[in-house]
C-alpha cells in the first residue's frame, strides 16, 4: 500500500511540474499580454512560433497554456480531442478593428485523447 501511495505521489508531482517549452526569438510575455491581437504583438511573434512548432508537438495542454496563455476559444471534439484557438490578427472587438484584415488569422493547436499537441497550424 505504501509503495502505491509513493508511486501515486510521484506521478502527481511529475504532472504538476510541467514547464513551458523554450522558443528562440519568441516573446511569450508579449504574446500573452495581447490576448485578442489588438496591440499587434502576436503578429510580430507568430513567425518565430511557427518556425519552431515542432517544439510544441507532444506537449500537454498545461505546457501550452504556460507558454501561450489561455486560449481565446477551445473546442472539445469526439474521443476527447480538443482544439485551442489563439487570434493572431486583431479581432472584431478590438477598438480599431476596422483597420485589421477582413479574414483574421488564428493559431490552432489540436490535442489528441492523451492530452498531447499533435498539430499546430495558422488558419485564415
Amino acid at each position: 500500500m505504501r509503495a502505491l501511495c509513493v508511486s501515486l505521489f510521484l506521478i502527481v508531482c511529475t504532472a504538476a511540474c510541467t514547464s513551458a517549452p523554450e522558443l528562440e526569438g519568441f516573446d511569450a510575455h508579449a504574446w500573452r499580454n495581447d490576448p485578442e491581437g489588438c496591440k499587434g504583438d502576436r503578429v510580430a511573434q507568430v513567425n518565430a512560433l511557427l518556425s519552431q512548432k515542432e517544439k510544441l508537438i507532444g506537449k500537454g495542454q498545461q505546457e501550452i497554456i504556460a507558454l501561450l496563455g489561455s486560449p481565446s476559444e477551445h473546442e472539445l471534439y469526439q474521443r476527447t480531442r480538443k482544439f485551442f484557438y489563439y487570434p493572431v490578427d486583431p479581432i472584431a472587438t478590438c477598438p480599431e478593428a476596422d483597420s485589421g484584415p477582413d479574414n483574421p488569422r488564428v493559431l490552432s493547436l489540436r490535442f489528441n485523447a492523451l492530452d498531447m499537441c499533435n498539430e499546430v497550424i495558422l488558419r485564415y
